[in-house]
């Protein structure tokens, strides 16, 4: 049985490509647009690091807050306690995030 081009592409079926001239160069290109549309990836990529590396490093920063959250809580209840830890926290994560993100990405924008 042969499945029509709309069918293929409802069911997330490859088709193979047609053999002629100019069909195998452009396959990195498509590669790299695919990689850029995966909701996963996208956003790592535009910040110039891995999966995985965005994980690490965004899963730091949420454990840092979740810390300072607890923290505050636990202030709200005993103001003895944990006086400064909720601002230096903040202050912290604020410094390490900007410090990031004003890094410069070579690989994203470099110098002609």
């Amino acid at each position: 049985m042969r499945l029509r081009k709309g069918a293929c592409n409802r069911l997330g079926l490859a088709l193979e490509a047609p053999r002629g001239k100019g069909y195998g160069r452009d396959f990195t290109n498509r590669k790299k647009a695919a990689m850029t549309r995966n909701p996963f990836t996208r956003h790592p990529h535009e910040v110039g690091e891995s999966y995985f590396q965005h994980m690490r490093a965004a899963a730091a920063v949420g454990a840092r807050m979740g810390a300072g959250a607890v923290a505050c809580f636990v202030h709200a209840i005993f103001p003895f306690l944990f006086e400064r830890t909720g601002s230096a926290t903040i202050d912290k994560l604020h410094r390490a995030v900007h410090k990031r993100v004003e890094a410069p990405n070579w690989e994203r924008h470099p110098i002609i």
